[in-house]
């Protein structure tokens, strides 16, 4: 995930567009990306992990909160764009060059089962295993048994 997807609300953004919205009767959601405090657990360090948040905007304490996908939330808002850019006829513009410039915000990778211990093999050369994400003596020997099996 890129983290730094200029769509992602920074506290600025979440503060303006609580503002904006306060009085529409319409939700409207936005997803902030939070990096957890990672003092006190040696999991959270060792794994550079962060946390998303959904908010919800308008007047909408009186429903019940619909949780929506992060793959759907950024898969709307690119069609979202895409079908203003097509109607002003900018495809192809300025507005299109700076959002390739924004990355790609999400990577999906689906494999078969029987992938598996040759994804894990390929991870532990890149320095990605038990013992890396953690950090603790059963981290070290659940390494140990994956190898076992993938060597």
């Amino acid at each position: 995930m890129n983290a730094d997807w200029s769509k992602f609300l920074g506290q600025t953004d979440l503060s303006n567009k609580l503002q904006e919205n306060h009085y529409k009767h319409e939700a409207s959601f936005g997803f902030r990306v939070f990096d957890p405090p990672t003092y006190l657990n040696d999991h959270l360090k060792a794994q550079q992990g962060v946390f998303t948040c959904q908010y919800e905007f308008g007047i909408v304490k009186s429903k019940k909160m619909s949780p929506i996908c992060l793959k759907k939330y950024i898969t709307n808002l690119e069609e979202e764009e895409n079908s203003k850019e097509q109607a002003r006829g900018l495809l192809g513009s300025l507005s299109e060059v700076t959002r390739r410039m924004d990355g790609i915000v999400l990577y999906e990778f689906k494999l078969p089962a029987s992938k598996a211990y040759e994804l894990l093999g390929s991870l532990d050369k890149l320095g990605i295993n038990a013992s890396t994400i953690f950090p603790t003596i059963s981290g070290c020997v659940k390494t140990i048994f994956e190898r076992t099996k993938v060597y």
